[in-house]
């Protein structure tokens, strides 16, 4: 089940792959303007922990160099949405090859949101959780 047509990548991504118990007060801080960020950064420190594992298809520090990722980016090459903190990047949609190319350079937790699948990129620091989440079946 992909994207409903008039939902939030916000909506989207808090309702298909987090943890039951935190959907809804992460989906409301993304959708608030004053809680934005702040729902964002507390996502960055403990999205291993937020995310649900049976949407997990792919994961690993080295997940853009693993060739399951490349063929499945490639295979899904469409419009996505990038929700981070950094004030640069949030929101910004574009084709997820860049949005992965910039995920990959920004230190700061990006997540992507496409139509069926997300990407987490947690905070770059010694290292990086890395996922790439199923909504429905790939």
């Amino acid at each position: 089940m992909g994207r409903e047509s008039g939902m939030s990548a916000e909506e989207y991504f808090a309702g298909t792959f987090l943890i039951a118990k935190r959907r809804d007060r992460l989906m409301s801080e993304l959708t608030d303007p004053r809680k934005r960020e702040k729902g964002l950064d507390r996502f960055c420190h403990k999205s291993a922990g937020l995310i649900d594992s049976s949407k997990v298809l792919m994961q690993g520090e080295d997940l853009e160099r693993q060739p399951q990722f490349e063929s499945f980016v490639k295979e899904h090459e469409q419009s996505v949405t990038i929700l981070s903190p950094e004030p640069a990047i949030d929101l910004l949609q574009l084709p997820f090859s860049e949005a992965v190319r910039i995920a990959v350079m920004c230190p700061d937790a990006v997540i992507i949101v496409g139509d069926g699948f997300a990407v987490v990129y947690g905070e770059a620091y010694r290292s990086r959780d890395k996922f790439l989440l199923i909504g429905s079946d790939p």
